[in-house]
């Protein structure tokens, strides 16, 4: 990897996960969608509530979208909030359901090293660790 690639930031200059511009990159190049919609942040977890992120992911999963979920891998497998979240991990997104009598959402991805995986959570962990997603068709 040449370290002056400005489309990767390297462990040296503070972290190796593949930024949303790339993976909309591989979208367009490699999977040749031409609607592909970035709604990321990279410095704080999504501001919208657990319940209308759902939904959004929901429809865009009805219309035809392929999801790219960035996540805080730690706060969806275990269920429990980070001191300090920041995105860690890219996963697919195959599903998601929501238990609003319980507060907790349930979200089945796709993620490498474990083909299929069905993680439950409070409504406070996913806005936790949830940073937003990549779409595209």
């Amino acid at each position: 990897m040449n370290l002056k690639d400005e489309n990767h930031i390297s462990t040296e200059r503070g972290t190796d996960l593949t930024l949303p511009h790339e993976v909309e990159a591989m979208m367009k190049n490699i999977l040749a969608y031409t609607d592909i919609k970035d709604e990321t942040n990279l410095a704080t977890s999504k501001w919208s509530s657990t319940k209308s992120s759902a939904e959004e992911l929901l429809d865009l999963l009805k219309t035809g979208y392929s999801i790219g979920l960035l996540i805080n891998v730690d706060n969806f497998k275990h269920n429990k909030k980070s001191i300090f979240s920041t995105p860690s991990h890219w996963v697919g997104l195959r599903g998601i359901s929501l238990d609003e009598s319980n507060e907790e959402i349930s979200v089945n991805v796709f993620t490498w090293g474990n083909i299929n995986k069905t993680w439950v959570m409070s409504f406070a962990v996913f806005k936790d660790g949830y940073f937003g997603y990549v779409a595209g068709k």
